[in-house]
């Protein structure tokens, strides 16, 4: 299959990514430190799920583009958690505070119970002799947790499940307006996680001449996960903070700064895409191409805008 071009992004501008992530930080560890008494459940997750974001993408932006290195098809998986986490968490968000705090104290102790369930039986079949924490027999305290969960879904309206089964992320996705972007990314991460014979065949690069010869192995994409990692990372964080730098009291400066590495993302030609003309062999439009594309839909969005901003001075 063909080669993929380095991201228009490289260069210079790499350096400028970087230098204003690490600017950030700063203000991240600050939002890192937590209270569980003051903030609440809720309030602690909410904090602990935007710095992965943002230390995800720190990461992918200090690690240098080079062909052959497989670092980065290992990392991209992590964006479909990030993306799961700003849908989770707005939608948890539309439930008073004291709800909130319990869903999520609740989630934890249930995902303890499924983890060390699961744990056992394959540690009792794997390596039966090494000592693992065990599930504790099913309890009263489940029964009135997965009840307690029911009762919140129905009281707010935001779930209808029985037996304190949460919506799947995608109705919440549904719920909160973002199932576009959850469509994509389950379907673009997810593809380096589940089984797809796609993704394995898409790590051959070869020739056509002997009836498709070469070699597989994911190191053949590695400058296509590196910029998807760096062009969705910042993506997904800018969604983050525009969603919650409310909550989160992230100040104007980090918010401003932030928008301005969104801003160079949107200036980019082109991002990756889940399927690209590149592994089917087609040609992918130029750069001239795409530039006035990118013109031509810059000056509709102009326009849109002149006509909602005349309207609403309109009596």
């Amino acid at each position: 299959m063909k080669s993929h071009r380095k991201s228009e992004a490289e260069g210079s501008a790499v350096k400028d990514f970087r230098k204003v992530l690490r600017s950030l930080r700063l203000e991240v560890q600050e939002v890192s430190a937590y209270s569980l008494a003051k903030d609440g459940f809720y309030k602690v997750a909410l904090r602990g799920a935007f710095v992965k974001a943002f230390e995800f993408a720190d990461l992918s932006w200090r690690i240098k583009g080079k062909r052959g290195d497989e670092t980065p098809f290992f990392m991209a998986s992590t964006l479909r958690g990030i993306c799961e986490d700003v849908i989770a968490l707005k939608f948890l968000r539309k439930l008073s505070r004291p709800e909130r705090d319990e869903t999520i104290k609740i989630l934890m102790a249930l995902q303890v119970r499924k983890a060390a369930t699961e744990q056992s039986l394959f540690f009792s079949k794997a390596r039966p002799f090494q000592p693992v924490l065990t599930p504790p027999p099913t309890t009263a305290e489940e029964a009135l947790e997965n009840q307690r969960l029911d009762e919140i879904g129905a009281t707010s309206r935001l779930w209808k499940t029985k037996k304190g089964k949460m919506p799947s992320i995608e109705t919440m996705a549904i719920a909160v307006g973002l199932r576009t972007l959850y469509d994509y990314f389950y379907r673009v991460a997810s593809a380096t996680v589940h089984f797809n014979p796609r993704m394995i065949f898409r790590s051959g690069w070869g020739t056509e001449e002997k009836g498709m010869v070469g070699r597989l192995t994911p190191k053949n994409y590695s400058l296509y996960y590196w910029e998807f990692n760096r062009v969705y990372s910042i993506y997904l964080l800018a969604l983050f903070c525009k969603t919650f730098r409310t909550d989160l009291k992230l100040s104007k400066g980090f918010w401003l700064r932030l928008k301005s590495l969104s801003e160079k993302i949107d200036s980019v030609p082109r991002w990756p895409e889940a399927v690209t003309f590149e592994e089917m062999n087609l040609r992918s439009p130029g750069i001239i191409e795409r530039a006035i594309l990118m013109v031509m839909h810059d000056e509709k969005r102009r326009k849109k805008i002149y006509a909602r901003r005349k309207q609403g001075t309109t009596p």
